[in-house]
């Protein structure tokens, strides 16, 4: 089963926080899953009965995109394992898109997934592959949902398939559970319905469907609406969705329990130090009651600061797998336009009830000084629904001028062009007056020693 929303029903769960800490050693209990260093977005996990467990994230170890180029805007891999922690097989994509068009991209991220007692399991994910239209031109970017299936060998049943339908568009951030006859609930929010002012919320649709993927009704429009909607499954195969502050229980195939009832939000705490890149992850235990079981638990077990993010967990048998996103040793790829972070997942297990915890890493204070060399960052958060962050390093005086292109290549707007000094900066931009899709930031110095530098990072707009 996944760890679902921070809810007092049926079961254990554990609620993980990004702390900035600090510390000393290491205890190598921690394994590396993805083997590209191209690990993105987000990171899910998921497991059966006997303790098994997959996997899933996004990955760009397939883009073949410098600026102005073509192909995919990158995939969704896995990696399964068996009940010991050992490794079945290598890394799989699961997202099976091969579309290349000159001026489209098909981006495929958030994957989310589900496994039942047998170990058959379900990834859906959002997708912006190119559908075609009546004249055989190119359709706007829109993103759907889409999903995969498996056997209990972590074999493919069929081809990746279409939740929603295709005239809809604009469908976002998906959640799946597998109940253990094979059949299976998605739900995601259409962008398109949406109720609020600036922190909008999103409708909540629904889509059942049975043992052989087969879809149960009609697209349900649920009375629910948030950014990102949670569903968690019950044993006797009830399923609850949690959107924001209200959680409605339902029966299969989408049938409503009783009244939606009011639920406190779940929290993430987050300490800052001095050092941007150095995170760690940490768990609470819980009881059924919600009483807390001892303090804070540090997962990760690395001994070098890095910055690790999203972590992701699920549990059986009192067995917890935990997976998060982990640039330890801070390595750069330099063939690619502009370098980027090598980012890989990275996994643990551990005893719900005598876990061995990690010391906290030392995470030094970063010495005052001028940057040795260049350096665009990947802007933050991304995607984003509105507002971006960009950092750079500027290591001599120059003017700096930060652009933003369509996947076109078409000027859409100037953030910023002036004289900056050296040193390192982070700036905020609300891009929240634009369209949903995929866009290219350009950097542009010319120093006062009369050399220039140019640099392009890619971002993702939702709405």
């Amino acid at each position: 089963m996944n760890c679902g929303p921070v809810l007092t029903i049926r079961f254990l769960f554990l609620v993980f926080a990004l702390i900035f800490s600090y510390v000393p050693k290491v205890i190598p209990q921690d394994f590396q899953v993805s083997t590209s260093g191209a690990a993105t977005l987000s990171v899910q996990v998921a497991s059966d009965s006997s303790g098994r467990f997959v996997v899933v994230w996004d990955d760009g170890r397939n883009i073949r995109i410098p600026y102005g180029g073509t192909g995919s805007e990158g995939d969704i891999y896995g990696q399964r394992y068996d009940n010991k922690g050992a490794p079945v097989g290598n890394n799989f994509r699961i997202s099976d898109d091969s579309s290349e068009c000159d001026k489209s991209f098909a981006a495929q991220f958030l994957p989310r997934i589900s496994m039942n007692k047998k170990g058959e399991f379900v990834v859906v994910w959002m997708d912006s592959r190119p559908k075609a239209t009546p004249d055989n031109s190119t359709a706007p970017l829109e993103f759907n949902v889409y999903a995969q299936r498996f056997d209990s060998r972590g074999e493919p049943l069929g081809s990746n398939f279409l939740v929603d339908s295709p005239a809809i568009g604009g469908q976002l951030n998906p959640d799946v559970v597998m109940r253990n006859d094979g059949s299976f609930v998605v739900i995601w929010v259409n962008s398109l319905e949406s109720e609020g002012g600036v922190n909008k919320v999103f409708r909540v649709y629904l889509q059942s469907f049975d043992s052989k993927g087969r879809k149960v009704g009609l697209i349900q429009k649920l009375n629910l609406y948030a950014q990102e909607p949670r569903i968690a499954l019950f044993d006797d195969g009830d399923f609850v969705i949690v959107a924001d502050t209200l959680a409605q229980v339902f029966s299969f195939p989408s049938d409503e329990v009783g009244v939606p009832f009011r639920i406190s939000k779940g929290f993430t705490r987050v300490v800052k130090t001095s050092d941007e890149n150095c995170t760690d992850i940490y768990g609470q235990r819980f009881n059924l009651d919600l009483s807390r079981i001892r303090g804070d638990l540090k997962i990760s077990h690395e001994s070098d600061k890095s910055e690790q993010l999203v972590p992701a967990c699920a549990m059986e048998n009192n067995t917890i797998q935990i997976a998060w996103l982990d640039a330890r040793g801070m390595r750069y790829f330099t063939n690619v336009y502009p370098p980027q972070l090598e980012i890989d997942v990275w996994a643990t297990i551990q005893d719900f009830n005598n876990p061995t915890e990690g010391l906290p890493t030392h995470c030094s204070q970063p010495p005052s000084h001028i940057p040795s060399s260049f350096k665009f960052f990947q802007s933050y958060p991304n995607p984003t629904n509105g507002m971006a962050a960009f950092a750079y390093d500027l290591p001599e005086d120059g003017t700096v001028r930060l652009t933003l292109y369509n996947i076109l290549g078409e000027e859409v707007t100037l953030l910023g062009d002036e004289f900056q000094k050296a040193g390192h900066y982070t700036r905020d931009f609300m891009i929240d007056n634009l369209s949903s899709g995929i866009y290219l930031a350009r950097l542009s110095v010319k120093t006062i020693s009369g050399s220039t530098h140019t640099s392009t990072i890619k971002l993702v707009l939702l709405k």
